[in-house]
């Protein structure tokens, strides 16, 4: 439209910084390289250079012939998450402040954005005298593997999908990995070093760090399982969907775990993916079942604000005065049947207001996928001191309990999670049948009911 005059940027391909180049001069000779006639001009010999006075000049004169100035920049983070002061400040001023120009990027890694126009490209928080709106456009998703294998034009797994939570640009980099391209942590690693560094007060925010963290767990949690914006840096490693919630791929969450101190998520995901990369039925649901377990634990320990009435009690409300402590453990592959596991359980349960979750080594374990342990504060002599337990099922490839739970003596409950059309009850021995709507609220919550199967089965 002669309405518009769009300068599209992209900081693929050959575009780099020379040496001794600020970001923001980059940018800036980038800008005006693509407003140049390109057969008038090459930047082949690494010469190409415009001031920035020049710049804006030549972008007020096309303000004043009427037009409205549209800058586009594709992968804004290969500048940096967050971008330096510096850049920041030229793409504020002049682009998202600026009457009769606008900014439109694109990111691998969404930007921290704020209520102002300013915050998504600035690293230090400044009121914007701007009171424009912004709009947040999020990735698509999609779960049908069918469709999926089109767009990224390779085999795609159940694992992989569950793993990027259906996010097509994810799914594309795990499937056709380069040289250049990062992996999770280290991308983790590159984001949150430049965040804590950035600006002038990169001494205060990570003293904020160290001294926050049990806060900032309540509200990185909390942000998985109600999927609600939590104002943290966290957010910049997750997509936003519907209504402005987020949703978090699965492979960052034990990563931000772990740089908060919760270290156990990255063990058990590590052993979740190896185990879900098994070619066998129902593992990468598995993985889901586990980690949401995992989840709704340490949130019974670090949500305690976010209780309404009593305790948060945790996975199948089985914390029943709160939690203090979660527990991740590995039942050994020796211990191949219920009895002996039991037996293994309550040997290890010791600890008061403690979430056990147990894995099993042996991958034909009979009847259950896993179990949940939780010890009550002692009680006066002569009560039952014996921790509860709690066995869930969830393999796509297990069929209904043959057996109620009078053939497991000391499992309190049994969990068929799996949902779909192959509940047909509610309670059966001893056994709860939650449907799916139940699973994804009390289970998954909204980060993950997304990788819910949709199509379950016969059993």
């Amino acid at each position: 439209s002669s309405e518009y005059y769009v300068i599209t940027v992209s900081t693929n391909g050959g575009f780099h910084r020379r040496k001794d180049e600020s970001w923001r001069r980059a940018l800036v000779r980038l800008i005006a390289y693509q407003m140049v006639e390109q057969d008038t001009v090459r930047d082949s010999d690494n010469m190409f250079y415009c001031k920035d006075s020049d710049l804006l000049d030549h972008l007020q004169e096309i303000n004043d012939q009427g037009k409205t100035v549209i800058l586009l920049i594709d992968e804004l983070n290969k500048m940096g998450v967050p971008l330096d002061d510096s850049t920041s400040s030229f793409l504020t001023k002049h682009f998202l402040d600026k009457k009769g120009r606008y900014l439109i990027f694109s990111s691998h890694i969404q930007f921290a954005i704020d209520s102002t126009a300013l915050a998504p490209v600035v690293s230090n928080c400044i009121s914007s005298p701007s009171g424009r709106n912004m709009l947040t456009l999020p990735l698509p998703f999609c779960t049908d593997r069918t469709i999926l294998q089109k767009m990224v034009d390779s085999e795609v797994t159940d694992l992989a999908i569950t793993l990027t939570v259906g996010i097509p640009s994810l799914l594309y980099v795990m499937s056709k990995p380069s040289r250049d391209e990062m992996s999770f942590q280290q991308r983790f690693d590159d984001v949150i070093e430049r965040h804590l560094s950035a600006g002038r007060n990169s001494r205060v925010e990570r003293e904020f760090v160290e001294t926050h963290k049990v806060a900032l767990l309540d509200d990185f949690l909390w942000s998985i399982i109600s999927g609600d914006k939590c104002g943290t840096f966290f957010e910049v490693f997750s997509t936003p969907v519907d209504r402005g919630r987020l949703r978090y791929p699965l492979p960052y969450i034990p990563i931000i775990l772990q740089f908060l101190d919760e270290n156990d998520g990255v063990l058990l995901f590590e052993s979740l993916v190896r185990s879900a990369d098994m070619v066998e039925s129902g593992r990468d649901w598995e993985l889901v079942v586990t980690f949401s377990i995992y989840l709704r634990s340490l949130a019974s320990k670090h949500c305690k604000r976010r209780a309404v009435q009593g305790p948060l009690r945790g996975p199948f409300d089985i914390a029943t005065e709160g939690v203090e402590e979660v527990r991740v453990t590995t039942i050994p592959a020796e211990v191949a049947d219920v009895a002996r596991a039991v037996q293994y359980i309550q040997e290890t349960t010791q600890d008061e207001k403690t979430v056990y979750i147990f894995q099993l080594a042996f991958s034909k374990f009979p009847v259950f996928d896993g179990f949940v342990s939780y010890r009550r504060l002692k009680r006066r002599a002569g009560e039952d001191e014996s921790p509860a337990i709690h066995g869930y099922q969830c393999k796509l490839s297990h069929g209904y309990p043959v057996h109620g739970l009078e053939a497991y003596p000391n499992i309190a409950r049994g969990w068929f999670l799996r949902g779909g059309p192959t509940v047909r009850t509610t309670d059966r021995d001893g056994w709860v049948f939650p449907s799916v709507e139940e699973i994804n609220t009390e289970l998954l919550g909204f980060g993950l009911q997304l990788l819910h199967p949709m199509t379950w089965d016969d059993v």
